[in-house]
């Protein structure tokens, strides 16, 4: 079994950004290049606002490279994690899986509707021989819905089961 669980608000750099920031601990975010911002506080925890502009970024993101290759020899891997939001706000999960072709993104079945008060949400990610046959790598990644908002993320942990 393998974990990764999200560190301390604290030890990622705060960031603002119209395209792509790391943000530290194999982590980054980003959005669709000048269609808006988004902008990382990290004072008491991981808090993310976004600003869309008149013509609204197509994606924006959360992603988190899991860099140890034993992702890879998981049968599934598990997120779960505890966000809310100013105003209600829809979360798409997805495993990235990469390839020398490039990258597919493996979605969770469904998506997560974050609400003002901090709740508990996961999506499993069943992997097979097959599907990774050619991957050489893998992130997590947390699509939102592209409007203003502020969203809290007040834990996260991924855990692989072999």
């Amino acid at each position: 079994m393998l974990n990764y669980r999200f560190p301390p608000a604290g030890d990622f750099a705060a960031a603002s950004t119209t395209g792509r920031a790391d943000i530290g601990n194999h982590a980054h975010i980003a959005l669709e290049e000048n269609r808006g911002s988004i902008t990382l506080e990290t004072d008491r925890l991981f808090r993310l606002i976004f600003d869309s502009s008149a013509e609204p970024p197509r994606w924006s993101e959360l992603g988190i490279a899991l860099p140890d290759k034993g992702w890879l020899q998981c049968r599934s891997i598990h997120l779960k994690y505890r966000a809310s939001a100013r105003e209600p706000a829809r979360v798409k999960a997805a495993l990235r899986l990469h390839s020398t072709d490039g990258f597919h993104d493996h979605f969770a079945d469904t998506p997560h509707d974050i609400g003002t008060v901090a709740t508990f949400f996961s999506a499993d990610f069943t992997l097979s021989p097959r599907l990774l046959d050619q991957v050489h790598a893998c992130d997590l990644h947390l699509f939102f819905d592209n409007r203003g908002n502020i969203l809290d993320l007040h834990d996260l942990v991924v855990s692989g089961f072999r």
